[in-house]
């Protein structure tokens, strides 16, 4: 629901979802998956932090210190994390990159393309939990029933 709305302040809660249902069951979502959803969910929260002017450098560093908290290694993961990082950090300290990242390429990097991949990730994520967790049907019961019998 807020990754279809693009409602960016509730993507923490999503986030915590994601998290919480993958470390229950880890199977449900590969480590690159996994680590793509979440490290792409909290790149978001961070960048729509930089739309209050003047940003606050706490808030954003704070969100900054949990992106290395997946657990395993990866070349790829660590990788995409730095460099999300340095942009960040780069962002932080020059008004000028600030305002052209924003103006030309905020919306190429983080625009519609990348919520429909994270809204595909989720939906994916929710479709293996719902097979997980499907409730049979009344015939489905009686048929159990009926061949235990």
């Amino acid at each position: 629901m807020w990754l279809n709305q693009r409602n960016v302040m509730h993507y923490g809660k999503v986030e915590e979802f994601v998290t919480v249902v993958t470390e229950a069951v880890p199977k449900l979502m590969s480590y690159k998956q996994r680590a793509q959803l979440i490290l792409g969910l909290r790149a978001r929260m961070i960048l729509e932090l930089f739309r209050k002017d003047p940003p606050n450098p706490q808030d954003i560093q704070r969100l900054l210190e949990n992106m290395n908290i997946l657990g395993q290694q990866d070349a790829v993961v660590e990788e995409s994390q730095a460099n999300f990082v340095a942009l960040v950090q780069t962002l932080l300290k020059n008004p000028y990159e600030r305002k052209h990242f924003f103006q030309e390429e905020f919306h190429a990097q983080y625009g519609s393309k990348y919520d429909t991949a994270l809204q595909a990730l989720v939906g994916g994520l929710v479709l293996r939990l719902e097979r997980l967790l499907s409730v049979p049907d009344l015939s489905q019961v009686m048929n159990w029933y009926t061949t235990s019998l």
